[in-house]
């Protein structure tokens, strides 16, 4: 009887522990669901120049890149 519950404990200790050393990943393969890659302002950053909506972009995020589009400013997911 002893045996049997040490066994039991022995082997839920090891599941747990193999449980809990899976590493699983959340990234989709392929496009896939992703957060927006890019998103507009209002044109007022392009009235100034390009250099302006690089710079709004930037400072919203490192890994944005800012272009005027039709004088409106997007900023982009730098991929």
């Amino acid at each position: 009887m002893t045996t049997t519950k040490t066994m039991l404990v022995a082997f839920v200790l090891t599941l747990f522990f193999v449980i809990s050393s899976v590493h699983c990943s959340d990234g989709t393969s392929g496009y896939g669901i992703t957060e927006a890659t890019k998103r507009c302002f209002t044109p007022a950053p392009c009235t100034r120049g390009l250099f302006y909506c690089q710079t709004f972009c930037s400072s919203l995020s490192a890994v944005l890149i800012g272009v005027c589009e039709s004088g409106i400013c997007c900023c982009i997911l730098n991929q």
